[in-house]
């Protein structure tokens, strides 16, 4: 079989599987560049793939710049240890598929050794990094009221950027206090929302989000000017925000860690297991498949973390100033 055949077929039992987009792409992406190197070896079968040639690919993955490896504009930045390590686990997985469906009699990565990573403490919010980022919003306006919002929402359910932008507003149970998320593999979960930050979505609904000219067709909980946000979107928003709260010296100086989405759901994760939440049920709002995935993400900065049960007593909103109603203008929003 044509190797580019075999990751076509492998590619569309990630899908039939239910695997969320994001990883159907970063396995694309991969397996078009190892199919790709291949061919400039002369192996175009998968069959004729040998662990000789998946290490020597290896190595060039690790010396090579991002214009090496076809990413137009990457100049000569070079793979994070990180990424080369997550490179590897993506060619094993799909060999090692290969091999369970039979397409191989052995599988050829079998023996293809990871490099370890150094473990190192995750770099979380701290609630005046978090109150800059809200000073910054202008929630006089439609669009600081809902990027106020947002940040509300990432930092007290500590949902994925891909979840955050995917709610309907159906999902949204002010009453209840509450989100239904869709997560990986389109499993869903309920997440519980703090009381402040149930006032600023019902702010952010009731002022903000009519002005949207996509609030006619769109069903989506955030919009941006041209339709739905998109992770993209957040990620321009964060980096916005991030500039005019200026917080960019201590990302330089290494004392706030670089804004981006995911770091909400670590900053999430942190203050509750330091409040003394239950790893159990961190796991669950986290939407991990296990407890083990959760403890071996997270818990290695602490030794223990006890039973306690009440998402208000753990989150790290409660750790934050919002403003009142009092003091939100409640004058004419500006677009």
């Amino acid at each position: 079989m044509r190797f580019d055949e075999a990751v076509d077929q492998f590619l569309l039992d990630l899908e039939v599987r239910g695997r969320s987009v994001g990883t159907v792409q970063l396995y694309r992406r991969v397996l078009s560049l190892l199919a790709r190197w291949l061919v400039g070896k002369g192996v175009e079968h998968l069959e004729a793939v040998t662990l000789f040639h998946l290490r020597e690919f290896l190595q060039f993955l690790r010396s090579s710049s991002s214009e090496d490896r076809g990413i137009a504009g990457g100049g000569q930045r070079r793979l994070a240890l990180s990424t080369f390590v997550l490179h590897v686990s993506l060619i094993k997985a799909f060999f090692r598929w290969c091999h369970e469906e039979r397409l191989l009699d052995s599988d050829p990565s079998g023996r293809l050794r990871k490099p370890k990573l150094e473990k190192r403490v995750k770099l979380t919010l701290r609630p005046e990094q978090v109150e800059a980022l809200l000073g910054a919003c202008d929630v006089s306006t439609r669009d600081g009221l809902r990027d106020y919002a947002i940040v509300a929402v990432l930092l007290d359910t500590g949902i994925r950027v891909s979840e955050l932008v995917g709610l309907e507003l159906s999902d949204l149970d002010l009453r209840h206090r509450c989100l239904k998320v869709r997560g990986k593999g389109r499993k869903e979960r309920v997440v519980g929302l703090y009381p402040a930050v149930v006032k600023v979505l019902f702010r952010y609904l009731q002022v903000a989000r009519p002005r949207f000219a996509s609030v006619s067709y769109s069903s989506r909980l955030f919009l941006g000017r041209r339709g739905p946000l998109t992770v993209r979107g957040v990620r321009f928003i964060l980096d916005r925000l991030v500039r005019s709260a200026g917080l960019e010296s201590q990302v330089e100086r290494g004392e706030c860690p670089r804004v981006h989405p995911h770091v909400f759901r670590h900053t999430f994760a942190k203050q509750y297991l330091l409040a003394g939440g239950d790893l159990f049920k961190l796991s669950t709002t986290l939407g991990h498949a296990s407890v083990q995935v959760t403890s071996e993400v997270y818990l290695s900065d602490f030794r223990s973390a006890d039973a306690l049960v009440d998402h208000d007593q753990y989150s790290p909103a409660r750790r934050v100033r919002f403003p009142s109603g009092r003091q939100v203008r409640r004058g004419r929003l500006e677009s």
